[in-house]
């Protein structure tokens, strides 16, 4: 994996998390239309950080394939901080696709206004390493 791809996955996942960011901050109407928004972007913001974790442990000589895998040799390699939440942040972008309920819906939208501060500050530290 050369610093290409790394490359490219930062500059993807730069612009997912500047639109969830703008997303999350859309004025709330009846039709629900700036959470569903927020949601599907988060959706993309969560699965590019981890296609950009894999990455950067492929670099490093670690090879994983799925998702929880990548988490735990992220942590054990220092690259994201705080386990548990990305792994909640895992189960509620696989709940995404509930999102029909509007009960589920609501809930992750109000979880994600914690893990977005989570995201932007783990590409800002990975960035200062490996871009």
């Amino acid at each position: 994996m050369g610093q290409t791809k790394i490359d490219l996955r930062f500059s993807k996942l730069s612009k997912a998390l500047d639109g969830l960011e703008q997303a999350e901050r859309l004025p709330m109407t009846t039709d629900h239309l700036a959470r569903d928004t927020t949601i599907h972007r988060f959706k993309f913001g969560v699965d590019l950080s981890l296609r950009l974790l894999k990455t950067i442990l492929e670099s490093l000589g670690t090879h994983v394939h799925s998702p929880k895998p990548v988490l735990q040799e992220a942590f054990a390699n220092h690259l994201i901080d705080d386990k548990q939440v990305w792994l909640d942040m895992l189960k509620d972008r696989n709940l995404t696709s509930h999102t029909y309920d509007q009960q589920i819906a609501d809930e992750i939208f109000s979880n994600i206004r914690t893990y977005i501060p989570l995201l932007r500050k783990t590409f800002n530290k990975l960035t200062k390493e490996f871009a």
